[in-house]
């Protein structure tokens, strides 16, 4: 629980510096569609890897995905000029 907690504040952080005042509270809204819907489909992928190869299988697959993402976020943040740690 404390884990999510903390990497949550720091992703729901980054969205003030991505729109105005006025359109805060849609952003916010937005960007909980996406982690809800992102959970339910990655959820039901795994699981069905899980089932249908084995757990080996799983494993790998949320590796390999987690690399890209975190490749892919450390290059959409440099390309913004959003100001690291």
């Amino acid at each position: 629980m404390c884990i999510r907690d903390s990497v949550e504040t720091v992703q729901r952080a980054l969205v003030p510096d991505y729109v105005g005042q006025n359109l805060r509270g849609t952003a916010y809204g937005v960007y909980y569609l996406l982690v809800g819907s992102a959970f339910f489909v990655s959820n039901a992928v795994v699981g069905s890897l899980w089932e249908l190869f084995g757990s080996s299988v799983a494993v790998t697959y949320s590796i390999v995905l987690s690399v890209v993402a975190i490749s892919a976020m450390l290059l959409f943040v440099r390309k913004k000029g959003v100001k690291r740690f």
